[in-house]
C-alpha cells in the first residue's frame, strides 16, 4: 500500500522532470527574442536565449542571424574582468539543434557554448540576479547581451 503510495506521488514528478529536459521554447518566448534583435544591428544590446546543464556548468546560448549575429561572446565576472572569450558560430537546422534538445533553429542562428563558473550556472539555474555579466562583438563593437531562459535543462549533449 505504501509503495503504491510513493510511486504514485513519483510518477507526475519525473514526467515534469522529463518535460523540463525536452521541453522547447515556447511561440512567445521566440517571438520576444526576435523583436528584440530585430533592431539589434543597430546599436542596442544583443538578446540571446540560454539554457544550461542540470549537472554541469555548460551553458549553451543562441542569438541573432545575420548583421546582428555576434562573432564573439565574453564572460565578465564580477570584479570587471574577462575570465572567458569565445568565438561563435552559425547553425543549419538540418545539422544542429538549438538550446533546446528537441528545437532546430533558424538557419544562420549565432551559437556559443562554454564551460562557465559554477557560481554564474547556480544563478541561472535559480534564476536568480546574475554578478557576471555577458557581452557579444558586432562588427568591433562590444555591446551587452541580455539573457532569456529559453525554459530548457539538458543533460548532457555527448
Amino acid at each position: 500500500m505504501l509503495l503504491g503510495a510513493l510511486i504514485a506521488l513519483a510518477v507526475p514528478l519525473v514526467i515534469a522532470g522529463v518535460q523540463e529536459v525536452v521541453q522547447r521554447p515556447s511561440p512567445l518566448t521566440l517571438l520576444r527574442v526576435g523583436f528584440a534583435n530585430s533592431n539589434a544591428d543597430a546599436s542596442g544590446p544583443v538578446t540571446m536565449i540560454w539554457s544550461v546543464e542540470l549537472y554541469t556548468a555548460q551553458l549553451y546560448m543562441q542569438g541573432p542571424s545575420g548583421s546582428a549575429a555576434p562573432t564573439e561572446i565574453r564572460l565578465i565576472d564580477p570584479e570587471g574582468r574577462v575570465i572567458l572569450a569565445r568565438a561563435t558560430r552559425l547553425l543549419d537546422p538540418a545539422v544542429n539543434i538549438g538550446v533546446c534538445p528537441s528545437h532546430r533553429p533558424p538557419k544562420g542562428t549565432s551559437w556559443w557554448s562554454a564551460e562557465i563558473p559554477l557560481a554564474l550556472a547556480e544563478e541561472l539555474r535559480g534564476r536568480r540576479a546574475l554578478t557576471y555579466r555577458f557581452e557579444a562583438s558586432i562588427r568591433t563593437e562590444w555591446r551587452p547581451v541580455v539573457l532569456v531562459d529559453s525554459g530548457c535543462r539538458g543533460v548532457g549533449r555527448g
